[in-house]
This record gives structure tokens, sequence and C-alpha cells, in this order.
């Protein structure tokens, strides 16, 4: 496969595709966890953050998704027992009388760099590869501006914000 530029997206798995170019970044895998409770008798009227659980409850339909819980394992350990347990406490405490049909566990990860701005541009020695990853929890929030810039930039033009902050070669 040949390409004039090449844009590597791939968020925590970015740091094993820049080692075979013998590229090293500090990136590690943020592991994200939340419950979903399927189809509860009554749901919150807005979002809520549960500051003593660090927490975020959020109404969805035909469900209630309570997340925030991270921790930093890297990729290759598989869902931990104890954020989902503390989590289940938590939502007991503010719910005591809630009740659904199901309980959905899940976590994912989240690309996290060590100064927690995302990796955004051209790799200094390599003149058509560009990286855009590192957005830690705002990953879909900030993908179509992300994604602008990176037009902007894979095509030389000027962009109307300062990138410096995301230079890849700030590590």
């Amino acid at each position: 496969m040949s390409a004039d530029k090449i844009a590597l997206t791939a968020g925590v798995w970015s740091k094993a595709l820049l080692a075979k170019f013998h590229i090293r970044i500090p990136l590690e895998s943020e592991r994200g966890y939340h419950i979903e409770l399927v189809n509860p008798d009554c749901y919150p009227v807005n979002s809520v953050m549960v500051v003593a659980g660090k927490f975020a409850v959020s109404p969805l339909d035909g469900r209630i998704r309570c997340g925030g819980v991270v921790e930093f394992a890297g990729l290759k350990a598989g869902m931990q027992q104890k954020p989902l347990a503390m989590l289940s406490h938590h939502i007991k405490k503010i719910f005591p009388h809630l009740r659904y049909d199901e309980e959905k566990q899940w976590f994912g990860h989240r690309p996290a760099l060590v100064d927690s701005l995302p990796m955004i541009g051209q790799i200094a020695d390599q003149d058509r590869l560009y990286t855009a990853f590192g957005h830690q929890h705002l990953g879909l929030t900030a993908g179509a501006k992300t994604g602008r810039l990176m037009a902007q930039i894979m095509a030389d033009e000027a962009g109307a914000i300062d990138m410096h902050p995301y230079a890849t070669t700030r590590f």
C-alpha cells in the first residue's frame, strides 16, 4: 500500500503503531468504566454529577448510564471488578428504590498522554506521517474539530489556532 500522506488516528493503539516507525511516545490507556441500568422504572430529569462518587449519571433512551470511573492499567489487563463495585455501591446509595430490568457493565480504553493534551500534527522526521490522538475522555467531542484541523495541516493551510501545545515534538 502506498500513500502521499498518512494520518494515524488509532487512539490508544497509536503507541504500538508509531513504535514500528521507531517513534516512542508517553501514551497509556486510561480505562473508563460505566454501568447502565436498562429499562429503569424512573429517570433523573437531567444529567448529574455525583461528586462523592466521582461519576456522572445520564438519562438515556431506555437506560440510565452511570460512568466516569477510570484507571491506568494498560491494554492487556481485563476488566477489573473493584471500579465496578465502587460504582455499583454509589448507585445503590443515590437510587435506593430504583428498579430496572438489567445491569450492563462496560469498560473501554481512552488514549492519555502524560500532559493530558492530544498529539495533533506532522511527525517531525516523517514528511508523510501525521497524528491525531490522545483526547482521553473527549475523543468523540473533539473529533470533528480535530478532523478539521488535520485537514488544514495536511493540506498545508494555516489554521485558526496555535497548534504548538499539541505538537508531536513536545516529548
